[in-house]
């Protein structure tokens, strides 16, 4: 079949069996079919004989001037004397026209995934990591893409832990709202345990930290919050209709929000951050900087380096540096050492947790 055919084809025919048409049925719907009403069923019945047919051992399914398309539709066996009814196979489809390297970006995606939202049913992404997974197996295309299929991984950044568990039901809700522009109603618990009752509007959902997070804000447009949905007791849609701030955009928000890290300081000004980093840790920050206008200088007399970066003083920052333990130290701003968030704070605690190791230590 010619492909300008398969896609008239595929416009007219339904795509579950619950809606499957008769050839008349399909006539009077393709609307391109010329000629007398016994040429038009003729034209059609000949099209869905060729889409129901097993492809030729010679063809070639990743040739895209092949014009054979072989075995989209499904024929569904009526019960004499009703005639039969077809219906488009999604999944066929999919696999016809899905390429290896469309294959590998979706099998490399599905790991970087939340499990609880690549399993759910309303995001259909499990049937399509199948389709790509079958694909590859298949063996028929690039034997190169299908050896970075088994020996490439996308893994958590940080220490291995297990995800939040989420129930399936609350993300169905939260996807529902999403995809049909409606409020939500909700009970939260905290990170305290404190429960409240929420109403909300749904503005995305965002994977971080082994958990899926609900971008959200009250019908005013502020604030913006962030619910982690794991922490969601219930969730049910509203009959309310929720229309987003205007201009909201996800992906500026992230990048505004520092991926969700959140400025400490209500006036979100950048700091100029200075730290001196013993050499055996130098390479953390030549690998990754912490900013376009990092630099880095030395070693100086005591052998460390100096690093310097602007950036904003996000709730994670004194976590993050921290993680260094001895083999760094904070020079400035004088914001990131003090405060109860700060450097100095931080430090003075941890050590009182070991006081009856000081001796030992020395």
């Amino acid at each position: 079949m010619k492909l300008e055919t398969f896609r008239e084809v595929l416009a007219v025919l339904p795509k579950s069996e619950a809606e499957a048409m008769t050839v008349q049925q399909i006539a009077e719907k393709w609307e391109k079919t010329a000629g007398s009403k016994e040429a038009k069923l003729k034209q059609v019945y000949r099209s869905i004989q060729e889409l129901c047919r097993n492809p030729d051992p010679g063809d070639d399914p990743d040739d895209p001037e092949s014009d054979d398309i072989g075995s989209i539709v499904v024929k569904v066996h009526g019960v004499p004397p009703a005639p039969d009814r077809f219906y488009i196979d999604m999944e066929v489809v999919a696999q016809a026209f899905m390429s290896d390297a469309v294959a590998l970006q979706v099998l490399l995606g599905r790991r970087a995934v939340n499990p609880a939202f690549a399993e759910s049913s309303s995001t259909g992404l499990s049937g399509v990591e199948r389709l790509a997974q079958r694909r590859l197996d298949a063996g028929r295309g690039d034997r190169r893409t299908r050896m970075l299929a088994s020996r490439v991984r996308v893994v958590p950044d940080g220490f291995d832990r297990l995800p939040a568990q989420i129930d399936p039901d609350i993300l169905r809700e939260v996807v529902y709202g999403i995809t049909h522009s409606k409020m939500l109603s909700l009970r939260y618990r905290s990170s305290k345990g404190e429960e409240s009752t929420k109403k909300l509007g749904p503005l995305g959902l965002v994977m971080k930290d082994g958990s899926v997070y609900l971008v959200c804000c009250g019908t005013s447009g502020r604030p913006i919050r962030t619910l982690p949905l794991h922490r969601m007791i219930s969730v049910s849609v509203t009959s309310g209709v929720f229309v987003p701030p205007a201009r909201f955009d996800l992906d500026a928000w992230l990048q505004e929000t520092g991926q969700m890290n959140h400025p400490q300081d209500t006036d979100n000004q950048a700091i100029s951050l200075v730290l001196k980093v013993a050499p055996g840790s130098v390479w953390h920050f030549q690998e990754r900087p912490l900013s376009p206008d990092q630099a880095i200088t030395g070693p100086e007399q005591d052998g460390w380096f100096r690093v310097t970066a602007t950036t904003r003083r996000w709730y994670t920052l004194t976590a993050f540096l921290a993680s260094f333990g001895p083999y760094i130290k904070v020079v400035g701003p004088p914001q990131v050492l003090e405060g109860e968030d700060g450097m100095v704070a931080w430090a003075r605690g941890m050590a009182a947790h070991y006081t009856r190791y000081k001796g030992k230590m020395q």
